[in-house]
């Protein structure tokens, strides 16, 4: 078992906001399209100031899109700032109790060997190529 001591912060940020973006941008979809079904329904009736229905119809079908793309920087900016803080959160209790266990299946690393006559013969294995 591996035990995970910190969660990088700002790795949380980056991965929480766009996680939240994604949510947004998918579910937010239904926010969109289920309102535009029922404005063409209530566009039969009074349109309370507008000259025609479709007025009506094409101020409120631009305000849900502008609604839905500014949604999704919110939601990136709010997600993004809820990760940040449960890293903080979780470094902080992990330093009380230990932090979470994992366990990672091991994964033969390959040996890698860059022959340049400037440098000599350089072995990379392990360090990340």
């Amino acid at each position: 078992m591996i035990t995970i001591r910190r969660v990088g912060i700002g790795s949380a940020f980056k991965v929480s906001a766009v996680l939240t973006a994604l949510f947004w941008a998918i579910f937010g979809l239904l926010f969109l399209l289920f309102p535009t079904l029922l404005v063409g329904q209530l566009t039969t009736g009074s349109t309370s100031g507008f000259s025609s229905s479709q007025d009506f119809a094409d101020v409120a079908g631009g305000s849900l899109i502008l609604v839905y793309f500014c949604g999704i920087a919110i939601y990136a900016v709010i997600g993004g700032l809820i990760g940040a803080l449960y890293a903080f959160l979780y470094n902080l209790v992990a330093g009380w109790v230990g932090g979470l266990e994992v366990e990672l299946s091991s994964v033969p690393s390959a040996s890698v060997t860059v022959n340049n006559p400037s440098w000599g013969s350089t072995d990379l294995s392990g360090r990340g190529f």
